[in-house]
């Protein structure tokens, strides 16, 4: 099959399926895999949507297209996928795919609208626990959990030295509910531990304090290298009551044979056990108290470290292991 992919192609996923003989196309969005994109409208006016929507139907049409995948959202970093785009390709014979890797942030955060969903053909999601309210919004059962992997053609796990470690790392939008990683980042700090703040600086700036501790932004492809560097790896979703819904961070941090903090997440004790593969806080208190014991048990924390490792090869949470999944799902 020749699959298009808009919004980014994980490595290993694209090597995999094309060790298969199918072939792999990239969006004109896109500069390479998952790194940060121009939109393609700037390849035609970045105020004309309706042409770059058909620049963009023309360039699948071209590449004789069979699947269409869709990752991330439809309208995020002015890559705007409109439902007529998505109608034309089905209408062409193209089978459509979305693959939301973090569907609460963009729905939630990002104010994306369920309706648009009902186009495509195939919908998959990070979180169980909008499995019904996709098939309600889409009219059809074509509706499954795919989860984020970890990519071992991208990110390794080379050790660093305890002594060049910092000890709390904060990745990402700075989004204040439920829980505010503004209060998370001083909490840390009032703990005396060193902190380093990663994301849109725009988001971060609003706080006099966690401004202080920003450095920038950090290329998807080289965060391996923030994750092995850090002592507490954190996680925190933006809708914690979504039954499974496990984001990224969490197959990232544990396949780099890191350790992971994260939150309370509907159901994740069922996936997870906690302080096994990894840890689950609580509340803010808790945070900090499990911060301060795991940056001190060094031991502890490299043995679960090393679970959450295993967990990820065991259960074959790789992009190679994404691909079978993905393959199984389309129709």
């Amino acid at each position: 099959m020749n699959f298009y992919f808009i919004g980014g192609l994980w490595p290993e996923l694209g090597e995999t399926l094309m060790q298969q003989g199918h072939a792999c196309h990239l969006a004109p969005c896109v500069t390479e895999t998952m790194s940060h994109m121009p939109s393609f409208l700037a390849l035609v006016g970045e105020k004309d949507l309706k042409s770059g929507n058909q620049r963009l139907v023309d360039d699948i049409i071209a590449h004789k297209t069979d699947v269409v995948i869709v990752f991330r959202g439809w309208d995020h970093e002015n890559m705007r996928i409109t439902a007529t785009t998505i109608k034309q390709l089905k209408h062409q014979g193209v089978y459509t795919v979305y693959w939301c890797l973090d569907d609460p942030f963009f729905f939630d955060l990002h104010g994306h609208k369920y309706e648009h969903t009902k186009h495509y053909d195939c919908i998959l999601t990070c979180c169980e626990g909008l499995i019904e309210r996709y098939k309600q919004e889409c009219g059809h059962d074509n509706v499954h959990i795919l989860y984020p992997a970890w990519d071992r053609v991208m990110w390794s796990d080379t050790p660093v030295p305890e002594d060049q470690k910092v000890d709390f790392t904060i990745i990402g939008s700075a989004y204040k509910k439920p829980l505010s990683r503004f209060t998370v980042a001083r909490a840390v700090l009032r703990a005396g531990l060193s902190l380093e703040i990663y994301g849109p600086k725009d988001q971060w700036e609003v706080d006099k304090i966690a401004i202080q501790h920003h450095k920038g932004y950090w290329d998807v492809h080289d965060m391996d290298i923030l994750y092995n560097r850090t002592r507490i790896n954190f996680s925190s979703h933006i809708r914690p009551d979504g039954y499974k819904y496990l984001n990224s961070r969490i197959f990232e941090v544990l396949g780099t044979s890191n350790f992971l903090l994260v939150d309370t997440v509907s159901g994740i004790e069922e996936i997870f056990t906690n302080g096994r593969e990894l840890v689950i806080f609580h509340d803010i208190p808790d945070l900090v108290q499990k911060a301060q014991y795991y940056i001190e048990h060094v031991d502890e924390r490299n043995q679960i470290a090393a679970q959450g490792k295993k967990w990820i090869l065991d259960g074959e949470h790789t992009y190679a292991g994404r691909a079978a999944e993905l393959l199984s799902y389309i129709k």
